[in-house]
């Protein structure tokens, strides 16, 4: 992404990034041939989770320190897993709005 393409992006925010991590960026573009923006946009896009993946995670968080806790582990991974996107679709619809 080229410095002219940066000013074609109207919509900017001012980031305050911690200790060392801004460094840690500028070697990270330099090394993919990016501007520290591009890096910064590029990592953002890669993360990939949707809202509905970050809430499954919590329950399925939760589901197995409870079945760790039990001594347990009444639910197989994959149904408690299955379980815990059940939980995040209930919490997504009584969030409302946008899903991602």
């Amino acid at each position: 992404m080229s410095k002219t393409d940066n000013r074609l992006f109207k919509d900017q925010y001012q980031l305050r990034l911690p200790d060392g991590m801004r460094d840690e960026l500028s070697a990270a573009a330099k090394a993919n041939g990016r501007t520290m923006n591009a890096e910064i946009v590029a990592r953002l896009s890669a993360s990939g989770k949707t809202l509905r993946d970050e809430f499954a995670m919590a329950a399925l968080n939760g589901m197995a320190s409870i079945a760790l806790d039990d001594g347990d582990m009444i639910m197989g991974w994959r149904n408690m897993s299955e379980a815990a996107y059940k939980a995040a679709d209930a919490m997504l619809a009584a969030r409302g709005g946008d899903h991602e």
